[in-house]
């Protein structure tokens, strides 16, 4: 788990939406402290269903979910977040409810309630010196394998790695521009986008 969580670190250090949802340009003790909390508890809720796989000791691994799974309890899902947010500044906690806004409009849209009926690849990364070894294709490729086993089609929301998973099969659904109305962010909008591969179509 913690080789998993320094491969997170190193893997995102340069991911365009975590670039949005730090409104420090530098990031400040506690900022990296939240961001620390909050991948260790989504590799957590991984490993507590059992819905992580890693390759060469966690220098690459995938969390997933499935339609099986059984919802953590409550006080596990969301009170180290509601406890963060307390901490975190308003122009965050906006950036990230616009966040939550758009991707929910999107998924809705695209995919209604049958979302909760297709496996969801949540967390794909690989180390920076392990990467251009096949470890995020194979880890992708064994979760699309699980859902076509199951008759169940996968999905992904990627804000830098569409290219990858088009390569892989997927296809965009939709997609999403944050801070493009937003007057503090002065950086390009972060686009996020909505992929799938449909049961049995990726090879």
């Amino acid at each position: 788990l913690w080789r998993a969580m320094d491969t997170t670190t190193r893997a995102f250090a340069h991911n365009a939406l975590l670039a949005y949802f730090n409104i420090a340009r530098t990031p400040n003790f506690w900022s990296s402290v939240r961001q620390w909390i909050l991948t260790l508890h989504s590799l957590a809720g991984g490993v507590y269903r059992g819905r992580m796989l890693a390759i060469a000791g966690g220098a690459a691994f995938v969390v997933y979910r499935t339609p099986m799974d059984t919802p953590p309890p409550w006080i596990l899902a969301r009170l180290p977040v509601l406890f963060l947010d307390i901490f975190r500044p308003a122009e965050a906690i906006k950036r990230m409810n616009e966040y939550a806004v758009e991707i929910k409009a999107q998924i809705k849209e695209v995919f209604g309630a049958g979302v909760d009926q297709m496996f969801e690849i949540q967390i794909l990364a690989t180390a920076p010196e392990a990467q251009g070894r096949g470890y995020g294709t194979t880890l992708v490729r064994t979760v699309t394998a699980m859902a076509d086993a199951a008759g169940r089609d996968t999905w992904v929301i990627t804000s830098g790695a569409r290219t990858f998973y088009e390569r892989e099969g997927f296809v965009l659904e939709g997609a999403a521009m944050l801070g493009a109305t937003n007057p503090s962010w002065d950086g390009k909008p972060v686009e996020m986008c909505v992929v799938s591969a449909e049961s049995g179509l990726v090879e």
